[in-house]
């Protein structure tokens, strides 16, 4: 009966810090924003696509809503089980063109400490992808 409850208790902790697709949104603490000034909709949400490059698998996305939401395998050498990855696109100003992103990325069952934080390349592929600049985001 012990045993079972440490076996238990141990997978628990293990899994406290996992996510899953579904839960990602644009209010995750691993995430880099930042302001796209006069780029139309189309460009940015064909950005965001080729931001997401080979090694992430799109798994849902709502044009209408915003966002795109990729998951990425599991990487044996750094002991990664995968990340799930979402960017999100809100428009702030209508007359200027200006949009809000998001680039947010969660391990997937896995603690939080092994991570590989995708959102970081994925935002300066992005920004490249637009003419931007890809220096420091908040």
């Amino acid at each position: 009966m012990i045993k079972r409850l440490m076996t238990f208790l141990v997978c628990a902790v293990a899994l406290a810090g996992c996510t899953t697709v579904s839960q990602l949104d644009a209010a995750s603490k691993n995430r880099i924003t930042f302001v796209i000034d006069g780029h139309n909709f189309d460009d940015i949400w064909d950005a965001a696509h080729r931001a997401l490059t080979d090694d992430l698998k799109i798994v849902a996305e709502n044009r209408i809503s915003g966002y795109i939401k990729a998951t990425s395998e599991a990487d044996v050498a750094t002991f990664s089980a995968g990340e799930a990855v979402g960017i999100f696109i809100s428009l702030m100003d209508e007359k200027s063109s200006r949009y809000w992103i998001a680039v947010v990325s969660e391990p997937l069952y896995q603690p939080v400490y092994i991570s590989r934080d995708w959102h970081l390349g994925v935002a300066k592929r992005m920004k490249s992808a637009l003419g931007e600049p890809s220096g420091p985001a908040g």
